[in-house]
C-alpha cells in the first residue's frame, strides 16, 4: 500500500473497509462504481473571464477554478493555436494524500492541452492568440482530487465568456487587435472535445471509483484514465508502487468507459442548470475573495 509521510489509519479500519469493497458496500453506503453526490456553481468570481465551484455534500470536497485570458504571441511550432497555462494549488496545511499540487498541475496541463481545443484560440494566426491562465485551488479535499480537479477545470472554460476581438491593418503590414467594449458581444469556447479523469482505485485488486481519503490510504495502486464523450482515451496515469497486470488495466479501462457516460450527463445537467439559473452571485468583497483562495 502507498501511504504519505504522516498518514496513518489502525490495521482493523483497513480490514473493515476492504472487506465491505469485496462486498460492494462501502464504509459510506456506496457501492464501487458509485459517485459521491456533487454540486457545480460557475460564473461567480469577478474579474476572470470563467470560473467554477466543485463541491460534494457533507464538506468532503472543495475545488475552485478561474480562467483568465491575455493576448499573446503563439508558438513557432503551432502558429495556428492558443496557449492553456494551468496551476493548482491546495489549502495551506491540507493533505492531498498520494499526489501533490505540482503532480496535479503537470497532469491539468496535459489533459486541457489537446490541439483540437486549442486551434479555436487562435485570433491572427503567427502574431495573436489567446493564453488561458487556469488557476485552481483546493479548500478542502476527502480523496479522489485528481478527477475533481478535472472537472472544476472542465467547468470553469466551459463558462468562459471572451470579449470579440476584431484584426486591423496597420501601417507597415502590422496588424492591430480592436477589443470591442460591448458586453453584449462575445464568444464561447467550445469545450465538447475535452476530455474528464476517472480514476479507479485497487483495494486488495478490486477496484472502485471517487475514492476517500480514508479508501486510498487502503489503495495498492491507482488508475487514472481520461477519456471524452466518444469513449477515446486521452491518457493514462498508473500510481502506487505495486504493479498492476495488463488485463487489469483493460478491466479499468472497460470500466471507465461504462462510467464516463453517466458523468458527461451528470455533468451537462449541472452546467445547463446554473446557465438557466437566475442572476449570478459575485464574490465582490476582498474577504470573500481571499477565503475563496485569490487576491483579487
Amino acid at each position: 500500500m502507498f501511504t504519505p509521510a504522516g498518514a496513518a489509519i489502525s490495521s482493523g479500519e483497513k480490514q473493515y473497509i476492504l472487506d465491505g469493497v469485496k462486498q460492494n458496500v462501502r464504509e459510506d453506503g456506496r457501492g464501487r462504481f458509485d459517485t459521491r453526490s456533487s454540486r457545480v456553481e460557475t460564473g461567480f468570481l469577478l474579474h476572470v473571464n470563467g470560473s467554477a465551484r466543485h463541491t460534494t455534500l457533507y464538506n468532503g470536497t472543495d475545488v475552485i477554478a478561474s480562467v483568465k485570458a491575455n493576448f499573446v504571441e503563439p508558438e513557432t511550432a503551432s502558429p495556428r493555436q492558443g496557449k492553456i497555462s494551468c496551476n493548482v494549488q491546495a489549502r495551506e496545511g491540507l493533505s492531498l494524500a498520494n499526489t501533490s499540487p505540482a503532480v496535479l498541475t503537470q497532469r491539468l496541463q496535459r489533459i486541457f492541452s489537446g490541439s483540437e481545443f486549442l486551434d479555436q484560440l487562435c485570433i491572427c494566426p503567427g502574431q495573436y492568440c489567446w493564453l488561458l491562465n487556469v488557476d485552481v485551488f483546493i479548500v478542502s479535499c476527502d480523496g479522489n482530487a485528481l478527477d475533481y480537479v478535472v472537472q472544476a477545470t472542465h467547468a470553469a472554460l466551459n463558462s468562459v465568456v471572451l470579449p470579440r476581438v476584431s484584426v486591423i491593418d496597420g501601417d507597415g503590414g502590422t496588424k492591430i487587435l480592436d477589443v470591442s467594449n460591448d458586453p453584449t458581444v462575445h464568444s464561447t469556447l467550445d469545450t465538447s472535445m475535452l476530455p474528464v479523469s476517472i480514476s479507479l482505485w485497487l483495494l486488495g485488486g478490486v477496484p472502485i471509483i471517487d475514492t476517500t481519503k480514508k479508501e486510498e490510504l487502503c489503495a495498492d495502486s491507482s488508475i487514472t484514465i481520461c477519456m471524452d464523450r466518444e469513449n477515446s482515451i486521452c491518457g493514462l496515469y498508473k500510481a502506487g508502487e505495486q504493479a498492476v497486470a495488463p488485463k487489469v488495466i483493460k478491466l479499468c479501462i472497460g470500466a471507465a468507459a461504462n462510467i464516463v457516460k453517466g458523468i458527461f450527463e451528470s455533468f451537462d445537467k449541472s452546467l445547463q442548470g446554473e446557465k438557466a439559473s437566475t442572476k449570478r452571485r459575485d464574490i465582490v468583497l476582498e474577504e470573500e475573495s481571499k477565503v475563496a483562495g485569490f487576491n483579487l
